[in-house]
């Protein structure tokens, strides 16, 4: 587990391994203001993302979520205001409240088919983006998860249709 990183250096590649430990997840608040941080490759042996992991890191502007993470903490990237995409493997259950919140240059992030919950504000301020597609796999969102001007994309009788129906969100259909 790594804790905490004082490195400002542009780019990150984060080891599986530290004296023979296998490196599964990213602490708490590990990059948090991380300001210069541009990029980061995450080893697929990392299963959690922690509180706060990226929090703040404002340079960053793409990252790929290794197969095998199950879970984003709360706050993970929030503020990561030059984050434009971001993948997240189908291997994601939960994503923690205000994961995403603040990332105002997110224009694509596509929610895959293992995640169950997304949490309270979790695409908050994320001005953005425009529309997201919700699996019939995602049972709970969270109060206040997106903004009221996206879009968001379902299946008919899914929890998400229900969702943007009670939150007054627009919302299309797909098959």
């Amino acid at each position: 587990e790594i804790h905490k990183h004082s490195n400002t250096s542009f780019d990150i590649v984060m080891p599986s391994e530290i004296g023979g430990y296998s490196v599964t997840e990213i602490g708490d608040a590990a990059f948090k203001d991380c300001y210069k941080l541009t990029s980061i490759i995450i080893p697929d042996s990392v299963t959690t993302i922690g509180e706060n992991a990226f929090y703040r890191c404002e340079s960053l502007t793409d990252i790929t979520i290794p197969d095998g993470v199950t879970t984003i903490g709360n706050a993970a990237f929030e503020l990561c205001t030059r984050l434009k995409s971001i993948t997240i493997p189908d291997s994601v259950t939960a994503i923690g409240d205000a994961a995403f919140e603040d990332c105002i240059h997110l224009t694509s992030i596509i929610i895959p088919d293992g995640v169950t919950t997304i949490g309270n504000s979790a695409f908050r301020d994320c001005s953005g983006l425009t529309s997201i597609t919700i699996p019939s796999s995602v049972t709970t969102i969270g109060e206040n998860a997106f903004d009221n001007d996206i879009v968001i994309y379902c299946k008919k009788g899914s929890y998400a249709k229900s969702y943007a129906l009670k939150n007054g969100l627009s919302y299309r259909i797909y098959e």
